[in-house]
């Protein structure tokens, strides 16, 4: 292991502890659910107020309110899910527990773990995060992607779960 590494995220140090998603990804979570379930729900909202001949401004700023409504309720999911998502890493595995009421629990063994990818859209670069894809051995698609990571975490998940000796990056 990279003792550089843990130097910098002194905070890895300790395994069995499991560790929330970065707080700056709360932010990215609520805005981008916001966001694109408004925007969604502005589609009917535009068709059921001009497909309404008695008065389309009523209808248009009722069904206004409802898309509100339907993306400040998917804004409050995505808070949700990213407070009660928490990942560590032992010995053994990759842990990640999501959910409360439907609850899920995903384990990657170190010894099915293919490659890692980031994935770092505009957002998560502005505030240091990176959504951490690993590829495991087994069928179809099987990875497990696990957005909300500060940079450097995944980093170092990247340095411990797939040492450089065994990567293939120029």
């Amino acid at each position: 292991m990279n003792t550089e590494i843990t130097k910098e995220v002194p905070v890895l140090a300790a395994e069995n502890e499991w560790r929330p998603l970065a707080p700056s990804a709360r932010k990215i979570f609520i805005a981008v659910a916001f966001f694109w379930t408004f925007i969604i729900a502005l589609v009917p909202t535009g068709i059921v107020s001009l497909a309404e001949d008695d008065s389309p401004r009523l209808y248009f700023f009722g069904m206004l309110a409802l898309a509100l409504g339907v993306a400040s309720l998917a804004a409050f999911i995505a808070y949700k899910r990213w407070r009660n998502t928490f990942w560590k890493l032992d010995e053994e595995a990759l842990h990640v527990r999501r959910g409360k009421m439907w609850f899920k629990q995903i384990c990657v063994p170190r010894s099915r773990v293919q490659h890692l990818d980031f994935e770092r859209g505009p957002l998560e670069r502005r505030y240091g995060l990176a959504t951490l894809v690993v590829h495991t051995a087994g069928s179809h698609e099987s990875a497990l992607r696990q957005s909300g990571l500060l940079l450097a975490d995944a980093e170092y998940l990247r340095d411990v779960l797939v040492p450089k000796d065994r990567r293939h990056d120029a």
